[in-house]
């Protein structure tokens, strides 16, 4: 699970620098991304391992899912 609350405040971040004119080379750490033509530089954040013993923290607990969008009945 990469939460994307957290991609949100992050590009809102590298985007705020990158519109006052500050290099963002601290924030990605020397990472890029391919894009088919070139290199992009890429903050990259980590991913989270969702599993049956932290998916009602991880999921519920942190309020990205309701319970009844995690436990449906098929």
């Amino acid at each position: 699970l990469k939460d994307t609350r957290k991609l949100g405040e992050e590009a809102i971040r590298v985007a705020l620098r990158m519109a006052k004119g500050e290099s963002i080379a601290d924030m990605t750490k020397g990472a890029t991304v391919n894009n088919g033509f070139m290199d992009v530089p890429s903050v990259l954040l980590d991913a989270q391992v969702v599993d049956q013993e932290n998916i009602d923290a991880v999921l519920i607990d942190s309020g990205y899912l309701k319970r009844e969008e995690v436990y449906t009945e098929k």
